[in-house]
């Protein structure tokens, strides 16, 4: 007799929003939490090796500040990246479905393991067909709802 175990499956793909002061727009942040490595389990910018958040380019810097205050205005910026990292994290940990549908819906993209999703009932629920076998029926019914009320207010 031979037991089958099925992995449950729960979303690893998530969208933020946060307020940027410098610019004055609600900006989208894009997150996954690491599956393997000595990352596992963390939340960390997607997608990985290619993703910006946090990082400060000079050309980003205001070309008029020299000196102390060129170091300061840096010093301010990763401060609030600071700031938007650690909101990025509590949000995901109080309401980890309602971010992984956004990301979902924003990128068509399984919030599960993040393939591309391209069947009309896959980008209806936010999850391919692969991750929606291993995903508790609770937790499916929760994603695909947020999914949907999001696209009809978009719509």
């Amino acid at each position: 007799m031979t037991t089958t175990t099925t992995r449950e499956v729960r979303p690893s793909y998530f969208a933020t929003y946060d307020y940027n002061e410098l610019t004055g727009q609600v900006d989208v942040h894009y997150w996954y939490r690491s599956q393997r490595g000595k990352r596992a389990g963390k939340i960390l910018p997607w997608p990985p090796r290619r993703s910006h958040f946090g990082v400060l380019y000079s050309k980003d810097i205001p070309a008029d500040l020299t000196g102390e205050a060129r170091d300061r205005w840096a010093q301010c910026w990763f401060n609030e990246m600071h700031v938007i990292r650690l909101s990025a994290l509590r949000e995901i940990e109080d309401r980890p479905d309602e971010c992984a549908a956004s990301f979902a819906r924003l990128r068509a993209c399984c919030c599960c393991c993040g393939k591309a999703l391209d069947e009309p009932r896959s980008v209806a629920y936010g999850i391919g067909p692969e991750c929606r076998t291993g995903m508790p029926p609770a937790m499916l019914t929760k994603i695909s709802a947020i999914v949907a009320r999001d696209r009809a207010a978009s719509a």
